[in-house]
């Protein structure tokens, strides 16, 4: 399985996200980690979420049980694959999906939207102060809160980004890949707790495995 399937623009994006990926892969050990990114599947783009499972479909058909496949363009059906799990993920500038035999979440976004404003509304002080670049923040809770919103041990509770703190941030031997855990007062279930930061010139990407 390739490691990554884009139309990105520039070789400089297209040459850092490969050996990101590959990272990732050896530290969660799951040879079959997978992010597929395009731009033809950005927000503003006509009919993109069908066009992401359409990707899916004929692309990554062996990941999904017959059943699963012929559910794959219904939008309110959340994608399952057979053995394994997919998270969605998209942008004004690029859409995609991850897909691994952990539980995890997925968030890209193009580093000029992610604004001041809301870092400051949805991270406290000491997160930034701790955070080796501040707009990580945005993506890594986006990318957790998808792993863990569906997971929460009281049924009674709800999940929100600012329930979830990001920490110990730790800078991989690949020098473009962050690590960090996450905590919250939430009775969230988590398993693995790990999660990775890293960007092209235009995207932040982040993936948390619950």
């Amino acid at each position: 399985m390739d490691l990554i399937r884009n139309e990105m623009n520039t070789p400089t994006q297209q040459n850092f996200v490969e050996p990101a990926i590959e990272f990732i892969r050896s530290q969660i050990e799951d040879a079959d980690f997978n992010i597929t990114v395009r731009r033809d599947w950005r927000s503003d783009e006509n009919d993109y979420r069908l066009k992401i499972r359409a990707h899916m479909s004929s692309i990554d058909s062996s990941l999904f049980t017959r059943s699963e496949l012929a559910l794959l363009s219904d939008l309110t059906h959340l994608p399952k694959p057979g053995n394994g799990f997919v998270s969605i993920s998209h942008c004004q500038d690029m859409g995609g999906y991850s897909f691994s035999k952990l539980d995890h979440g997925f968030d890209l976004e193009t580093v000029d939207r992610i604004s001041d404003n809301v870092i400051i509304r949805t991270s406290s002080p000491d997160e930034v102060s701790k955070c080796p670049h501040k707009k990580f923040l945005w993506v890594a809770k986006e990318a957790a809160f998808k792993a863990l919103n569906l997971t929460l041990k009281n049924p009674k509770e709800s999940l929100l980004i600012t329930d979830i703190e990001c920490k110990n941030w730790i800078q991989m031997n690949n020098e473009m890949i962050w690590s960090y855990q996450i905590k919250s007062t939430k009775s969230v279930n988590l398993i693995n707790n790990i999660g990775f930061v890293f960007q092209t010139p235009t995207l932040f990407l982040a993936v948390f495995f619950r």
